[in-house]
């Protein structure tokens, strides 16, 4: 998990800091939400240990790797 926040703020950093989130996309913006708020309530540091929850939602959402594993061990069953 990179920084959250760019170390020095310009304009072109004010444009396109949206590039880097889900919230214009809407597929994963409620777990990116949760996970942001998180943050913001413990801090970047403390946030690592306690928001591990909203950090594997999130993760899970943007690769859907569970899913895949599944979706993998029923084909193989199907099999």
């Amino acid at each position: 998990m990179g920084e959250i926040a760019p170390f020095l703020r310009s304009i072109f950093t004010d444009v396109t800091g949206c590039m880097l989130n889900h919230q214009m996309l809407g597929k994963c913006a409620r777990q990116e939400m949760q996970m942001m708020d998180c943050f913001e309530a413990y801090g970047l540091d403390k946030g690592l240990r306690k928001c591990t929850d909203f950090i594997d939602e999130l993760y899970e959402c943007q690769t859907k790797k569970k899913q895949f594993a599944r979706f993998v061990k029923w084909e193989n069953q199907r099999i």
